[in-house]
């Protein structure tokens, strides 16, 4: 195989420089997985933010495999928005000099950038949007936010929880899922990856908008049934009915009304005798 002279690399960057003169500026979006190179971190709550990324470039065909600024970049055209996706190979904490170095190449502004990446605040499963703001102590979002002139980038927190049994927090992050976890990881990754379609799509606002919300847990009675009417199981449903027979539309309403019209005359023997 012939060795590449320093030439050849000249040459290289040269041709890339050319073909990605139109590749620039406000019009490109830059999407950022957070995470650590290495077979050892593949399925570790730190490397979350790889994973989502991996699988939004999975939905739509791409493969994040050429080597560029510090890490791993796949160009792509998507929903009539030109896209650079990244996973920096520097590890976590060092994720600004690969995010700020491709920044500075493409020309794209902080408010451009989205980065997807793992946070110990929110539960498990749970997946919030945030425009600019604090690092809240994540390193990799530290680094980044020192090698960008500008804060307001956005934010995909992919919530991992907090440590069940006491780990510490560097060692629990470097750590593969709990295996309740992992049964339902595979689907929480592709929420991950239609979450950050949203932002790009409609811009970290609004799709804040919808996927911050945090689902209403029903309210339960003292009784142990939730909000709203008795739970029943179907054979309590249909008892006395077994055959399931539903009462046409509207008869009981007219039954009701019958009944409202007439008057109450006398009880006998605990009955209610109407007339």
């Amino acid at each position: 195989m012939k060795r590449k002279t320093i030439g050849d690399w000249l040459l290289g960057d040269w041709l890339f420089g050319c073909k990605n003169a139109c590749f620039s500026g406000e019009d490109v979006h830059l999407v950022v997985g957070l995470g650590n190179p290495g077979v050892q971190y593949l399925r570790t709550r730190h490397n979350i933010g790889f994973m989502i990324v991996d699988e939004f470039a999975s939905r739509h065909g791409w493969e994040i495999h050429r080597s560029r600024f510090k890490g791993l970049m796949a160009k792509v055209e998507w929903s009539g928005m030109s896209c650079l996706l990244l996973k920096p190979e520097t590890y976590m904490n060092r994720s600004g000099e690969a995010v700020g170095e491709a920044a500075r190449y493409f020309k794209i502004p902080a408010k451009n950038i989205t980065v997807v990446h793992d946070d110990v605040d929110l539960d498990f499963g749970r997946l919030q949007v945030k425009q600019a703001g604090s690092t809240a102590g994540h390193k990799g979002l530290r680094s980044i936010a020192q090698h960008l002139p500008e804060n307001d980038f956005a934010r995909l927190r992919a919530g991992v929880g907090r440590p069940k049994f006491g780990e510490e927090i560097p060692h629990y992050v470097l750590n593969g899922f709990y295996p309740e976890e992992q049964d339902v990881l595979d689907a929480y990754i592709e929420r991950g990856a239609k979450a950050l379609e949203t932002i790009l799509k409609r811009g970290p606002a609004k799709a804040a908008n919808t996927i911050n919300r945090k689902p209403k847990p029903k309210k339960v009675k003292a009784d142990g049934t939730k909000d709203g009417s008795e739970e029943k199981s179907e054979s309590n449903a249909n008892e006395g009915n077994p055959k399931g027979l539903t009462a046409p539309k509207g008869l009981f309403t007219s039954v009701d009304k019958h009944l409202r019209s007439m008057s109450v005359s006398q009880t006998k023997g605990g009955k209610v005798w109407i007339v």
